[in-house]
């Protein structure tokens, strides 16, 4: 009566239902599972593209009812039951929009309940599983199996792993090797083949700890150098600095990686701390790095320190991206040091950074309201050169602290004062009529 009752309330028949779990057999608790995963069928959505929050949320409900009540009681059956709701995403995605990820997201988290369910089972056929494993990453669909392997590690044990890497190698042996720049002259079926099956190939590598077997399997794709990044990590893991090294300088840019970073913590391990100074000062001159400095300035003496730091905030003055350089400034602490800049270099700023631009001006505004005044302007000038009014009251507020601040302002240094800016602004948009009501409203 009571699931009947609060079926259509949010959260409530979830609670209803593991309540009376606490008390119903096994059996009971999967029977309302299954009638639960029943009703996903193509049939049932008809008009649900656009419903992915609320069948995200049912979906989940059932996933929790089953890693809640039955997996802690009955693993088996846990595995059969999450087997089936991870089943269900075919007819789900086929018809329901997920760009928000949400119900990939039950998905991939059930993959896992799935595998934490299956190391539970005490007698499982590590054969059996390793087979079962290979299938669905054969048959990958929407990529909902792309973790699969570590999820299923416990589950496996070395045993299992070896299985499923004997299966993984058999079927390799059927595709031709891959050819130095085949992944640069476009996908094709031998390319969509070798890639799930040589990423399977890095997983069992991680999951036994073992570099040389990742190494294999990615040079296996054609292009180790491409994954010059993902090696040196775990070379680094395993205390083999020289040859993540040698990676690494083979690598070219790692989009992904702090390379300065990872060949510092080599030069480190390997005691040349001097190398590591100098590569990540170097860094730190080319991209203002906060993260190179600070390794930089880790490794400097302390009768070095003033220098580098007058060196590091003369480099930023003259760095070519000026936002860059002033979230260096403020995020180092250079207060006064930013405020010149800004005064500088204010016309450098894009106003469209405001997630930058607004903290750096509420940080500068008490002890430099010059400053603070200029970077609200370029806020304020950037939403009414593009007109939208759906961003009018962000630029109301912007002019109105420029307004305020503008007032502490003792010496304009020869910028035009806020008066003065005001009269120039109503003259470049003086029509947008939206804007100036909103401003004159809140003024009043």
């Amino acid at each position: 009566m009571l699931l009947d009752r609060t079926a259509w309330e949010d959260g409530t028949a979830h609670t209803v239902e593991q309540a009376l779990a606490e008390s119903d057999p096994v059996k009971t608790v999967a029977s309302k599972v299954r009638k639960g995963l029943g009703q996903y069928t193509d049939s049932r959505f008809a008009g649900a593209w656009s419903r992915s929050s609320a069948i995200s949320r049912e979906l989940d409900h059932l996933r929790v009812l089953i890693v809640d009540s039955v997996l802690p009681k009955a693993p088996e059956a846990a595995a059969g039951l999450l087997e089936k709701l991870i089943e269900r995403h075919m007819p789900v995605f086929n018809n329901v929009d997920d760009s928000n990820g949400l119900l990939g997201d039950v998905f991939r988290q059930a993959v896992r309940d799935w595998g934490t369910a299956w190391a539970g089972i005490p007698d499982r056929n590590s054969k059996h599983l390793a087979t079962m494993i290979f299938k669905k990453i054969m048959s990958n669909d929407y990529g909902m199996y792309d973790s699969i392997v570590p999820a299923f590690g416990a589950a496996l044990g070395e045993s299992g792993i070896a299985i499923l890497e004997k299966l993984v190698r058999q079927e390799l042996s059927h595709i031709p090797p891959a050819q130095p720049d085949e992944n640069r002259r476009g996908i094709d079926e031998n390319w969509l083949r070798r890639g799930p099956l040589c990423h399977t190939l890095e997983e069992i590598a991680d999951l036994r700890n073992d570099p040389d077997g990742y190494i294999e399997a990615v040079s296996l794709l054609g292009r180790p150098e491409a994954y010059a990044g993902d090696i040196a990590e775990r070379l680094i893991s395993a205390k083999r600095f020289e040859e993540a090294l040698s990676w690494l300088e083979k690598g070219g840019r790692l989009p992904r990686y702090d390379a300065a970073d990872l060949k510092a913590r080599c030069l480190i391990s390997l005691g040349r701390k001097e190398e590591a100074r100098e590569l990540l000062w170097r860094d730190f001159i080319e991209t203002l790095s906060v993260s190179s400095y600070a390794g930089a300035m880790k490794l400097t003496p302390d009768s070095e320190l003033g220098t580098s730091r007058r060196a590091a905030i003369e480099r930023a003055r003259q760095y070519g991206s000026a936002l860059t350089a002033l979230s260096f400034l403020l995020k180092q602490g250079f207060k006064s040091e930013a405020a010149l800049f800004v005064l500088d270099r204010w016309q450098e700023l894009n106003g469209d950074h405001y997630h930058a631009l607004r903290p750096a001006a509420e940080r500068l505004e008490i002890d430099y309201p010059l400053s603070a005044v200029l970077l609200r302007r370029r806020l304020v000038d950037a939403i009414l050169a593009k007109g939208n009014s759906k961003y009018y009251g962000y630029a109301v507020t912007d002019l109105r602290q420029a307004d305020r601040l503008g007032r502490m302002v003792r010496d304009w240094q020869a910028i035009e004062d806020q008066s003065q800016y005001l009269i120039q602004l109503k003259v470049r948009h003086g029509k947008k009529s939206a804007f100036w009501s909103r401003y004159d409203e809140a003024n009043r």
